[in-house]
């Protein structure tokens, strides 16, 4: 794993953050800009917790008996000497792991660019999180109760807009709220775009809509 840190100090232009923040509206979308970032960079570990390697290993210590030893000519008079050296070296000490170590670094650089990608507003949703990946748990959980909530507004915004200014506003209108939907991973075939511009419509536009109707194949959206 490279160290992402010696990276940064690097580059030039640093870590550049998503040009497009995290906001209400465009979670998905950022979701896999930050997915593709992170695989790019070989750091989608970082996603879970995991994932995270234990933050202390042992190393032998410095041996605490060397056995016995002749002062007068500095020779060993134990003949068990050498076992008790053996046994002495056994002995473990417990540091902090270089791969911890290493991993933490680059986790505080992510979330440092994590920070810089999403608005203040998200961002003061996971000032609390102490890691990368809590912080995405967080963002995930944040976003899966309000998703159902979210395409249900839309949806019945979608069944009250009506067109009473020009065509080309009332298209716009309908797009908007369509892209919406597929913003918060809610898909939207053109099938239903076309029926939602239709259920829309004045009884003025009655025959343009039976030629639609009439159609055997498929319409697209630009048909439309």
């Amino acid at each position: 794993m490279a160290l992402l840190v010696s990276t940064l100090l690097n580059t030039k232009n640093g870590f550049v953050p998503l040009p497009n923040k995290l906001d209400d509206g465009n979670y998905y979308t950022w979701k896999k800009s930050v997915i593709l970032t992170l695989r790019t960079l070989k750091l989608q570990d970082h996603f879970s917790s995991d994932k995270i390697p234990p933050q202390f290993e042992t190393v032998p210590s410095p041996q605490a008996d060397s056995g016995s030893v002749n002062k007068a000519s500095g020779v060993e008079s134990d003949p068990n000497a050498v076992a008790k050296k053996t046994h002495t070296s056994t002995s473990q000490i417990l540091q902090e792991s270089e791969k911890y170590t290493e991993w933490m670094q680059n986790d505080c650089a992510l979330m440092t660019w994590l920070d810089a990608s999403m608005s203040l507003s998200y961002q003061n949703r996971v000032v609390h999180c102490a890691t990368f990946a809590e912080a995405w748990d967080t963002l995930t959980h944040i976003h899966s109760s309000s998703s159902a909530t979210r395409i249900q507004s839309l949806k019945d915004q979608l069944r009250a807009t009506k067109k009473t200014g020009t065509m080309i506003e009332y298209f716009q209108c309908i797009r908007k709220l369509v892209d919406s939907l597929h913003s918060i991973g809610h898909p939207f075939s053109d099938t239903d775009h076309i029926q939602a511009i239709i259920d829309g419509l004045l009884d003025e536009y009655e025959v343009y809509v039976a030629s639609i109707l009439s159609r055997l194949t498929t319409f697209t959206i630009p048909e439309a």
